[in-house]
């Protein structure tokens, strides 16, 4: 994620530098500018450098980044200035009205003056400085042998989950974000038809089994001429995912692997391009003969990974544009980049709208932000996709990794 950008609304004065921002530049009244991914990231950050009274004045959408208009990300601005003391503005008897009891703050209660010590009597005070100065004089007593304050009671840690127990079972499911109902009909599921033929098989095993068989397989691809379609929303590892793939591939010497990136058109009208290096290095509309040809050779040389424009459920004119785009292209296989971090709604939505785009596969995107898989498998399981891939900036062998049912089951239930 990335770091909202901080802009200071008023420039330094002539000669000197404005230095980095900073709270303490910014009194009541001034207002500072803020840019970020998204309203929920900037709140915290206005929140504290101006205060939680902080006001929102201006907030302004667009674009930045890219190359050649390509690969822009959206940005946010919000303009806000600190809030100030509230001010009087009536005229009746020169104050403002009382407000509600939810919005008034109490004020603060004034702090106690210190006590002072009580003054002794003049004698009181000569009999105490009298014992104090024999004392001094007096010759120590022996020192007592250091008593040793026996240790603190041990606080026991709490009894480990056993994988042999349903409580231990249901505790790793949902820790790694299956849901509470899915872990409950894994679990009934498992003791009825696993561990009433094979008792000795252990829970645990009995489900990792029965989560495997509830997966979807996708079925092989060819040995030559498959083309993989990759879709997904902005900031998803989809782009990310295409370039794994395809250096993985290229790593054997099995198959080259191909790489083209379908631009959307300029206006709605517009049909969607295609870049496909060496061939085509301009783009090329989809429908036309060269862009046919072009991803025909780059099938025919191994493998061709397409990398499509970017759609999120919001779009559905997009969306349909995409669903034509590929049926003219007919991919062997298209495959959802499903993001791990998102929860099992936002993820069911995401799979819902790119319903049409005719999906088969998922593939398991920003894996190394997270553990709790388990949200994405049940969204894919649920729509009947199969987790194919898993994609893990984190791993030291390689980001994308090829995946099964047994996997997956052993990885959300160790």
């Amino acid at each position: 994620m990335s770091t909202p950008e901080l802009y200071d609304s008023a420039p330094a004065p002539p000669g000197e530098d404005a230095g980095p921002p900073s709270a303490d530049r910014a009194p009541a009244g001034e207002t500072r500018t803020y840019r970020g991914r998204s309203i929920e990231e900037l709140i915290p950050r206005i929140q504290a450098e101006l205060g939680a009274d902080a006001i929102v004045v201006r907030r302004r959408e667009g674009l930045t980044g890219g190359f050649a208009g390509f690969f822009q990300r959206r940005f946010v601005e919000l303009e806000a200035l600190r809030g100030g003391p509230r001010i009087d503005v009536y005229d009746d008897d020169g104050a403002a009205p009382a407000l509600p009891p939810a919005l008034e703050r109490p004020a603060p209660a004034p702090a106690p003056a210190p006590e002072r010590p009580a003054q002794p009597e003049p004698a009181v005070a000569f009999a105490a400085a009298l014992a104090e100065a024999e004392a001094a004089t007096a010759p120590a007593p022996a020192a007592a042998p250091a008593r040793i304050p026996p240790p603190p009671a041990r606080i026991p840690p709490p009894p480990a989950r056993s994988l042999d127990t349903r409580e231990g079972v249901e505790h790793s499911l949902l820790g790694f974000g299956i849901s509470e109902e899915l872990a409950g009909e894994l679990i009934e599921s498992a003791i009825a038809h696993v561990l009433s033929l094979a008792p000795e098989a252990g829970l645990a095993s009995a489900v990792r089994m029965t989560l495997a068989q509830r997966m979807p397989v996708a079925p092989p691809l060819p040995a030559r001429g498959a083309a993989i379609a990759l879709v997904g929303p902005d900031d998803s590892g989809r782009t990310g995912c295409c370039l794994a793939l395809m250096h993985a591939y290229r790593r054997s010497p099995a198959l080259w692997a191909s790489c083209a990136t379908i631009v959307p058109g300029t206006t709605p009208l517009q049909e969607p391009r295609m870049l496909l290096s060496p061939h085509l290095m301009t783009p090329t509309p989809l429908t036309s003969t060269r862009a046919a040809s072009a991803l025909a050779q780059a099938r025919g040389e191994g493998v061709a990974i397409l990398d499509t424009p970017s759609v999120s459920p919001a779009q559905r004119a997009e969306i349909r544009r995409l669903a034509g785009a590929l049926a003219a292209l007919e991919p062997t296989r298209v495959v959802v980049a499903l993001p791990a971090t998102l929860g099992a709604w936002a993820a069911s939505q995401l799979l819902a709208a790119l319903r049409p785009l005719g999906a088969s596969a998922v593939a398991i995107t920003h894996a190394e932000e997270t553990v709790r898989l388990g949200a994405a498998v049940e969204a894919a399981c649920r729509f009947g996709l199969a987790p194919e891939y898993l994609f893990d900036r984190g791993r030291s062998h390689g980001a994308l990794t090829r995946i099964d049912p047994t996997y997956l089951a052993q990885r959300l239930l160790p």
